[in-house]
Order: C-alpha cells, then structure tokens, then sequence
C-alpha cells in the first residue's frame, strides 16, 4: 500500500543539517561526519544563501563558521532566530578563532548548543556532535551498568515516567549527564550524586539574555544594547548587562542559577519525550552558589508538575503492595515539609498497603509520598513504573502529520524559494497523488490523510504565485509577521492559529505558545487567539515559578477587558488561581464564568475539585 511506504517509511524522517562554511577541508569532514550520522547535508557558502537554504530546506541542525562571507555568523544566527521556526534549531557555531567570549555569545545569546574550535578531525568531531545531541556511545556492557540501574540507558518517557527515571539517576553513584528532548527540543542536564550541575538547552528562549528580558529585568532596548556591546567589545554578556547599568552582579548571578533550574523543571512539564543517559563530561560552567539539590528539584517538580488524580493513576498497580521503611537513608529537609510531620508519615506508612495510606494522607500529601517511594526511604517490591505501549500505525501516521505541521509551506511541498508557479502545482499533486490510496484501508487514518492533503492545498495556495510567495517568505523573515496588508495578516494569524491548535492536540506546548503568540501579534484585536495562548501557557509551564503563570495571567485580563463576557477568560482565570492555591480568586472566576455559561460541566468540576483540594478529601480510585 502506497500510503504505508510514504508514511511509516523513513525518507521523509531523515534528518537534515546545512553547513554554512567557506572552508572546503572542514565542508568535507562535517559532511562525512553528518552521513555517518544518517544525516541528509546541504551546503552554503554566504549568510544569504544560507538563510534561504535555511528555510526551504528545513534542517535540524546549522553549521556556521563565525567568518562565513557577507555579515557574519552571528547576524546569520539573528536571522535564522527571528524566523518562523528558527528558535528550535539546534545551532553550532564553528570557528578557528578560539572560544572565549565567542563561545559565550553562540551560546549564551544566541542559543547554539555547542562551539566547535578549528582545525577537529571526523572521529573527534563525530565525538563533540554525539555528546551534544546526547547519542549514547558504544560502551561495554559493565561500563553502563555502572552509571544506572533499573531504567534502559536510552527511551521515550511521559509526565508520569520521567520523575521515575530522573530519581534513578540522581541515585548513581557515578556523575552522568542526562540528555532529553521533544521535537527540536533539546537539553542536557549534568548529575553528579544526587545533584544537578549544569544544564543547557538549544532554546533561545532559554538562554541568559532572554531569561532576563522575560524576567522583568531588562528592557527590549538594554537587551538589545547589552546584546551590541557584548559582541563589538567582546564581552560576556552578563558583564554587558551590567556595564550598562541595567542589572547587577547579583541580579545577573540569581538569574543564571534559576535559569539553569528552570531548564530542568520545565521538562518534568512536558507530555512525552525522548531521554539517553551519557558518561560524565565537564560542564562549560558552574551554577552560581553552588549545586542544586536534585531531589529538592525533584520533590518540588513533582509538587508543581503532576496532578493528584495522575499520581493516583501511576500508584495503582502497587495499590496493595505492603509498605516497608528504609532506615538507612537519610531524613531530606524539604520546602514546606515540617522534619517532624515528614517523620510521622514515614512511621505510620511503615507495614501498610500503598491504597491505604494514600488514601489517609489524601490529595495534598500524595506528591511527598510519592517521592519517598522514588526517594526510596519508603519501599514496595515492585515498584510499578508504567510501562509505554509500542507506536502504533495510528501513532506513525499521526507522527508524519506532525511533521508536516511543524515545517513551513516550502518545506511541505518541497521546494525552494526561488521556486516557479509550475513546480508549486507539480509539488502539489506530487503529495497529494502519494497520499491516495483508495479504499482498503484503515478509516481511522481517513481524517488523518485529509489533514495531510488540506495542508498541503494551503501550501500550494499559499505559494501559487510570486507575489504569494514573496508575502509568504517575508512573513517567514519577520518570524510569522505579515506585510502590512490587512488581509495578509489577517490570513497569516488564521494559519499561526490553526497551527497552535495542532499543537495543542499534541501536547507540544512550546510550540503552540510560539504559534498563537504570532497569531496574537498579527491580530491583537482577536480574545480568541489571546485566550488560547493563555490557556497553552497555563498547561505548559506553571511550575516555572513565576514565569509562564505571571505572562499567561497578563494575556487573560487583557482578554478579560476586550470582552468582559468572555466564559473562557474567567475559566482560565480560575484555573490558574486553582494551580496557585489561591481558593478565593479560584471560586470567583469560576463563579464569574458559570453567570455567563450556566451549568458548565469543565467549570462544576472545577469547582467541586477546589473544594475538595481545600478539604483535603482524596481517592486514589477516584470515586468509591
């Protein structure tokens, strides 16, 4: 069937990397090297040239010398960054220049995810791109049995998993790294004996720079400032900040230290992901003040990323399993744990089912028991970590449509930029002619295929003509932005719209957040796109302390004053004061969107669930 071998076939998976570098020796050995890999390769030999490869051909990584002809690497990187899509790129800057202040800057201002120093040979090279994609190496049998137990060294992990593995490797014995991603996403967290220090992402949105900008701390023009003085004076880029005046010292140290915590913590909020376990290497740098407790992090992870009802649902295969207490390990002085209520819980839980003394505790205890179970000072014989089911036909198909979703209309038809009118509509029934496939088939992948087909449609309109091609490449440029034409924005935020809500049916909130806030920027007139992007921020990241919970409630009470009669704005509201513990304004938002939407069942739910969060009340079967 032709729509099995397009689809679940691996061509249209193969990864892609472009290499933007004049040199033909260092061309030649990342190019060896990425094949190896299994890596698909274009090559570029200016910044512009790089950039429009860039955009049609859609690779996972970049390649860029620092001398690369024109303007530079680093304007190319700031370009490629404000580009629709540029912000997940996994960047590596290349240079015979040395590090220094280079490195800083590729890394900590423009996000690249590692620097590599000229002249390198293909095994070294090979050795520097592993380590920072966070590929496992080919090691003896006994060398990784050292480093964990209990988990494979490499899989995919959920919500409800990732505590489990995370808690196994903060008990080796052996500094280790851990590398995890979700889509283009990729971070790398240093452990060493139950201690977190180091962690990097390829984010821009993670970085230093940004972290402060978004903090409050700095303002779009000091950013911008600091960002010019640390290139043209080669200067770290905290050091720029705090030359102009606009942070201290001390501002620029706390902000590195929760910058590189919050890295951690917004993993254990995402819905499903890849991990790979890697031997220790140095970290580039130290965390200010010192290495973070990780299973402080992890506790307070747990706290602020897993609901009752989930940790309910991960305890029930042990529900009557008896517990015993470990007295070997030591007592934990948690935040907001009292030693001496955390002893008594540990006392009566001894010689007792699982059921019965999550049930005792009920929901507001729930997260520190079940990080004594993972902490191991409670134990049960089997510990029960879910178990992922294999990747369906269903999935596979699913996977090649978000594909499609997550790459611009170039990239879906396949062509380039300088493309013509007659290869657009030949591209067009290309796709379209691969993906039929008559009628023996599997009618749950019907939806599926019309999606893919409907994509791609857009894709042909989009680029039908010159003009249409043109507006379409600025909008990529302008990182989703329009030309002025109000019909053009309005279609350009209606695409960015309907792209966040596929998103958000896969639970990739990164992504989604990114697409309604273009669509937000494109038509500031339209609550619904405001609201949307609240709610992804909202499910995405209210564990980051301050940070997506402060920007998402700002969106909701701008939406609020643009429609007072908006039921999803007071719901939304509400449920980000539930996430806050703050049952006052909880009940009155949810009070507020009820008048407008009587008898509600998602805000009766809420509601019975505030009452029973402030009551206590709890069933690790839910209803008995």
């Amino acid at each position: 069937m032709l729509l099995g071998k397009l689809l679940i076939g691996k061509g249209w998976m193969q990864k892609r990397a472009l290499i933007a570098d004049v040199d033909p020796a260092a061309r030649e050995c990342l190019e060896n090297v990425l094949t190896d890999l299994g890596y698909k390769t274009a090559i570029a030999l200016e910044d512009d040239s790089a950039f429009k490869r860039f955009i049609d051909f859609g690779p996972d990584l970049v390649f860029i010398d620092t001398l690369i002809p024109r303007k530079g690497a680093f304007e190319l990187i700031r370009k490629i960054r404000q580009t629709e899509g540029g912000d997940s790129a996994s960047i590596f800057v290349v240079s015979a220049l040395g590090g220094g202040s280079l490195r800083e800057e590729a890394m900590d201002v423009w996000g690249a995810l590692a620097f590599l120093s000229k002249p390198f040979s293909e095994k070294s090279l090979k050795s520097r791109i592993e380590d920072a994609l966070g590929f496992i190496k080919e090691v003896a049998g006994d060398d990784a049995a050292k480093l964990i137990s209990g988990i494979p060294e490499q899989g995919d992990f959920t919500k409800t998993t990732f505590p489990k593995i995370f808690a196994n490797l903060l008990k080796s014995k052996t500094p280790l790294r851990l590398a995890v991603g979700q889509g283009k996403v990729r971070k790398v967290i240093h452990l060493d004996t139950g201690e977190v220090t180091f962690a990097r992402a390829n984010l821009i949105a993670e970085t230093l720079a940004r972290y402060l900008l978004e903090a409050g701390k700095l303002t779009e023009a000091q950013y911008r400032q600091g960002v010019e003085i640390a290139v043209s004076e080669q200067k770290l880029i905290g050091d720029a900040f705090v030359s102009i005046g606009a942070v201290t010292r001390n501002d620029v140290d706390l902000a590195v230290r929760a910058n590189m915590l919050e890295k951690v913590c917004s993993v254990f909020l995402w819905d499903d992901g890849w991990y790979k376990v890697l031997a220790h290497a140095e970290p580039t740098a130290n965390i200010p003040g010192g290495s973070a407790d990780g299973w402080q992090l992890l506790y307070r992870c747990i706290k602020n990323s897993l609901s009752p009802t989930q940790i309910g649902e991960i305890l029930v295969p042990i529900a009557e399993q008896v517990i015993t207490v470990d007295d070997g390990l030591p007592i934990l002085a948690l935040g907001g744990v009292k030693e001496r209520a955390l002893r008594k819980i540990i006392a009566n839980a001894d010689g007792k089912e699982v059921l019965e003394v999550a049930e005792d505790l009920g929901a507001k205890h729930l997260p520190l028991f079940y990080f004594l179970l993972l902490r191991g000072v409670l134990k049960v014989a089997n510990e029960g970590l879910p178990v992922e089911d294999e990747e369906t036909p269903l999935q596979r198909v699913n996977s090649k449509l978000s594909w499609m979703r997550g790459r611009n209309y170039f990239q879906v038809l396949g062509v380039k930029v300088d493309t013509t009118d007659g290869e657009v509509a030949e591209a067009y029934e290309r796709t379209v002619r691969e993906v039929h496939f008559g009628d023996s088939f599997d009618e749950a992948l019907r939806p599926l295929v019309d999606d893919l087909c409907g994509i791609a449609k857009k894709a042909a309109e989009v680029l039908g003509d010159s003009k249409g091609r043109e507006d379409y490449l600025e909008s990529l440029k302008q990182g989703g932005d329009m030309p002025v034409a109000g019909e053009d924005r309005a279609r350009r935020a209606e695409i960015s719209y309907r792209e966040g809500l596929a998103a958000m049916r896969r639970n990739r909130w990164d992504e989604a957040i990114d697409r309604m806030g273009w669509a937000s920027d494109l038509d500031p007139e339209n609550v619904e796109y405001r609201i949307r992007r609240a709610e992804a921020m909202i499910v995405r990241d209210f564990a980051a302390e301050g940070g997506h919970l402060d920007k998402a409630e700002r969106v909701l009470k701008t939406a609020i004053e643009m429609n007072p009669d908006n039921f999803e704005g007071y719901y939304l509201m509400g449920l980000l004061n539930v996430k806050r513990k703050k049952a006052g304004p909880a009940k009155e938002n949810l009070n507020k969107a009820l008048l407008l939407k009587p008898g509600d069942e998602k805000t009766l739910q809420a509601l019975k669930e505030l009452g029973q969060q402030k009551s206590g009340k709890f069933s690790l079967f839910g209803k008995r």
